[in-house]
Order: structure tokens, then sequence, then C-alpha cells
């Protein structure tokens, strides 16, 4: 998925070869190598990550985007961008391990273990990038604030997930539970990546929390949908539906449907069903019940939410032009 619109692709090149070349960088400093080394380098080769030449959004872009929308220029905040892929990448590597729904995952070849300690390395990883703002000329205040945005961002993603794990052996999930959950585990991690990099290019409070909202809104938005493509069109025993996963258009279908399909979806999330049936049945359940175009809905008024915080910015900038591209809208 190209989320770089044509007539920013020569500019947004050049932004990811920065950081590819500050991620190559890292890797070839002291204290990783042998098998492990092979192993984040995999990580970080996997679809969408950095180190593989697909043409998919990029989150090392965001920081990059930002800090250049407020003070000119994305150099500074290079490191910030290998930053947050090695911190996506790591939480990547863990999410595999737990979920266990994603055929070329590293456990898979290596084994829980080894994934487990590779993960770990790329968190290590992370702070060594932040700690290459100095050779930027960053300031060691604005360090600081880069470093506890990570910390903070983390700890709160940790929290969201431990929810999700919980959420797939419950059966009282609600909208607003679901939302919540979404909000600490993955918008956080979109925030941090605005946040940071707005610490990078301003002072001004008001604009660092208009980029950090955001950010936030996007991470909604592009949670909801993903979770609403991976129940429509993934299937198999690692699919979110054999993993008994509530995700908005199933709690959405749960609490809207007519009592016959509402005692159908029950049976589904309490195993009664075969999953070859469910997968058949379950997607025309949720067009039925409007529980697709419900959670579309949902992620538009993100969409929208962000939009606007950009516009509150009062800055024309072609970074602010790429940054709402990534929306869709």
């Amino acid at each position: 998925m190209d989320l770089v619109s044509p007539a920013a692709s020569r500019a947004s090149r050049t932004r990811i070869a920065a950081v590819r070349q500050e991620v190559e960088a890292i890797l070839a400093s002291d204290g990783l190598e042998g098998p492990l080394a092979g192993m984040v380098r995999e990580a970080l080769s996997a679809p969408g990550k950095i180190l593989n030449d697909e043409a998919r959004f990029r989150w090392a872009s965001v920081p990059l985007l930002v800090c250049e929308a407020l003070c000119g220029h994305h150099e500074r905040a290079v490191p910030v961008g290998a930053a947050i892929e090695l911190f996506v990448a790591a939480g990547d590597v863990l999410d595999d391990v737990q979920d266990q729904d994603n055929p070329g995952a590293l456990y898979v070849f290596h084994g829980p273990g080894k994934a487990i300690n590779a993960g770990t390395a790329l968190l290590m990883l992370t702070w060594r990038a932040i700690h290459r703002l100095r050779l930027r000329w960053v300031e060691d205040e604005a360090t600081v604030n880069v470093s506890k945005v990570f910390s903070s961002s983390g700890l709160t993603a940790c929290l969201g997930q431990h929810q999700d794990l919980e959420f797939e052996s419950r059966t009282d999930v609600t909208e607003d539970m679901y939302l919540e959950m979404t909000a600490k585990k993955s918008a956080a991690l979109m925030e941090c990546a605005c946040r940071a990099g707005a610490v990078l290019g301003t002072r001004v409070g008001d604009l660092m929390e208009a980029y950090a909202t955001y950010g936030h809104n996007f991470g909604m938005a592009s949670q909801i949908e993903n979770d609403l493509v991976s129940l429509v069109h993934q299937t198999g025993e690692k699919s979110d539906l054999a993993r008994g996963k509530k995700t908005l258009p199933i709690i959405f279908a749960l609490h809207h449907a007519p009592k016959e399909q509402g005692e159908y979806l029950a049976r589904v999330f309490g195993g009664q069903v075969a999953l070859a049936e469910a997968e058949k049945e379950v997607p025309e359940i949720l067009r039925a019940v409007g529980a697709i175009e419900y959670s579309l809905v949902v992620a538009d008024i993100h969409k929208q939410r962000a939009l606007k915080a950009l516009e509150s910015t009062g800055i024309a900038h072609p970074a602010n032009e790429e940054l709402k591209s990534f929306l869709h809208l």
C-alpha cells in the first residue's frame, strides 16, 4: 500500500534514503553481531519496514514530515525516523510471538525465544537511534523530551496490547472498550511519531498538540480499517475470526443484529460453529446489519479530526499536504 502521492514521491524517497542510511549506521555500530544481527536485519526487511524496497507507507516519513512542516527541513529528525522504525519493528516482532498469526514472522523460522530476544534488541537500538540526535546538533532538552515521548508511548502501547489479549476470551467487550484499547495500542504509536517530530520542529505547545492529535486520529482510523480488512478478507486458523478478536464491526453486530443473527454470532465466538462456515456467514451478517458501513464511518470521523488538527496549525507547507494525503480522504 503506497500512501505517498506521486507529486511527493521524489522528496519522500530522499527522506527515506536518509533514514535507511541512519539505520544502517546504527546496525553497523558496536555491540550487534552474529545471528542476532541477522535476525534484526530480517525484521527490518519485512514488508513495509525501512530496509524493504516495496513502495509502502513508511513510519519514518511521519516525524520527518512534521519536523519539516514546522521548521522547514527534515534533517534533524532523521534519527527519530530511524527510532520509530526500530520501535515499530520491535513491537511487531513481539506481537507476532503473542498473536501467532503471521506465517512469515521471525518466531516461525527461529523460535519464540530467539524472536523475543531480537525484538528486545530492536528496542535497545531504538534508544541508540535517539542518542544519535546529538550528531544533528539537537539540544539536550529536546533529546530528553523525545526519549520521554517514546518511553511513555511504548508503555501505553503495552497496556493496549494487554487489553487486546484479554478481550479474546471475554464476551462483554463494548465499543468504548475497543476504542480505548485501540487508542492505547495503535494510536499511541502514531501519536509518538508525530509528537517526537514536533518536539524537534518547534517549542510552541499548541503546535505540538495539534500534530499529536493528527497522529492519534490517523492511528485510530488506520487500525479500524485494518481490523475491518482482516475480518472480511483474512481466513484460516490464525485469522481474527478464528482467534475470537472483538473488533469494531463484530462488537456493533453483536449489539445491533436481530436476535437470530446475534445468537449465531454468539455461537461463533463461543467456538460452536465450524471456522469454514463462520468465515462465509459472518461477513454476510456484518454487511446485513450495517456493521461494515458503521466501522467505515467511525474511521472517517477520526480522519476528519486528523485533518482538522492539521488545518488548525495554519501552516501552508508541502509537508502538511503529504501528511493529509496519508488520510486518503
